[in-house]
């Protein structure tokens, strides 16, 4: 069977291991190295929630990436413009784009929490935060709740601009 399990400690875990061994961990914060005829190390280590935490941050590396990349190809695409057409375009796009995935799994069901944390909350997260709060607003609508959906919009939209404006007047005043 083998050499007796090895002992240590999680937080400082130092074990060399073969492939083929197996990770454990215990209540008790400790994890033990065993033999067994696995091909893959198994690291349970790693929780669900961080796992989800990860791909969220995967996916808004990803998307801020994209964001950055096709919104100056979209304004490099109209010259001397003073509109905004790559945020424009992203912002559309990434609406078009958590529309039909949030359908698709409502009510298709075809993505595991973690794949719709890694593509709507981190990727389009990343790429437009515009499109979760028109989704959430379309998500109220759809739920009836009209009231909701136009405070939602109104709210974001006035609150959002004097944040803005009021964070430009503070920076201002703070470093001038």
């Amino acid at each position: 069977m083998g050499p007796d399990p090895l002992r240590c400690d999680s937080a400082g875990f130092r074990a060399d291991f073969r492939a083929g061994d197996k990770l454990e961990t215990s209540s008790a914060g400790t994890c033990r190295i065993e033999p067994c005829d696995l091909a893959v190390i198994s690291l349970p280590l790693l929780s669900e929630v961080m796992l989800r935490v990860l791909l969220i941050g995967l996916g808004g590396l990803i998307g801020s990436i994209l964001r950055y990349w096709l919104s100056g190809l979209a304004q490099d695409a109209v010259p001397g413009t003073v509109f905004p057409v790559g945020t424009f375009f992203v912002n559309t796009l990434g609406c078009l784009a958590i529309g039909a995935l949030s359908e698709l799994a409502e009510v298709r069901g075809f993505m595991s929490s973690e794949t719709r944390g890694f593509l709507i909350v981190g990727l389009l997260g990343g790429f437009t935060t515009f499109s979760a709060f028109a989704n959430e607003s379309v998500n109220s609508l759809r739920d009836g709740v009209l009231v909701l959906a136009l405070a939602n919009v109104v709210l974001s939209v006035a609150v959002c601009l004097a944040a803005v404006w009021g964070g430009r007047v503070v920076a201002a005043l703070l470093w001038r």
